[in-house]
């Protein structure tokens, strides 16, 4: 994106955040109509955060400079088996992943779409986590990149384990995943006020909006309000 104007640049550089979220929280490894799909999802949602209207539209160049195939390296130590997908190394390795950096980080960012942790990220973490071990396999550490030809019937056969786990009881795997998140969101220095929305009661928007109906909103008296 740097041969860009910095206008369009910056553009490009927010989609493309909003693009990798989508890879870590719905398919890894999308065929290139997903990825395409992904990417108009990832430009919308940027234009449409914008103060002004966007000008740009985007191309078929500016589509394959968002549509980029990634890879992911993450320092992860070693950890114990526990319940599936449960154990804490989980929670660390998600927490490296997505929760590293309040100000940056994907997590921090995009809380929403890791609010319960998806099964397609818990899926991507024990992708990552095999791609580690099997680095190690001959004794000695043999580094690779992070590819979708070498990983992606992994987490495929991941994502198919989660949602069958879940299926033994919805309920516990939801209130799991949303653990996974909070633990993770709140060991970075997450709190409740990053994710609050603001809103008034029910009775009293109820209230107002009967109100609103009375008026013209035509004259100062109405603006000024009531007293006490």
């Amino acid at each position: 994106a740097g041969d860009y104007i910095d206008e369009v640049r910056d553009l490009l550089l927010q989609a493309i955040a909003h693009y990798y979220v989508s890879l870590f929280t719905i398919n890894a490894f999308p065929n290139t109509a997903q990825q395409r799909e992904f990417v108009l999802e990832a430009w919308k949602h940027t234009c449409a955060a914008q103060e002004n209207r966007v000008p740009w539209a985007l191309s078929e160049r500016m589509i394959n400079v968002v549509c980029i195939s990634f890879t992911s390296k993450f320092d992860l130590d070693a950890g114990t088996k526990s319940h599936f997908a449960e154990n804490k190394f989980i929670s660390t390795a998600i927490g490296i992943a997505f929760f590293s950096n309040p100000k940056s980080s994907v997590g921090f960012q995009y809380p929403s779409r890791f609010n319960p942790m998806p099964q397609p990220t818990i899926a991507f973490i024990l992708t990552v986590i095999h791609a580690h071990i099997r680095e190690w396999s001959t004794g000695q550490c043999v580094q690779e990149h992070f590819k979708e030809t070498a990983n992606s019937s992994f987490y495929a056969g991941f994502k198919e384990d989660l949602v069958n786990y879940g299926k033994g009881n919805e309920t516990a795997w939801l209130n799991i995943r949303r653990r996974l998140f909070e633990r993770a969101f709140r060991a970075a220095g997450g709190s409740s006020s990053h994710l609050a929305v603001a809103q008034v009661s029910t009775t009293t928007m109820a209230a107002a909006t009967a109100e609103l109906a009375q008026r013209t909103g035509l004259t100062d008296s109405e603006d000024e309000g009531g007293e006490g």
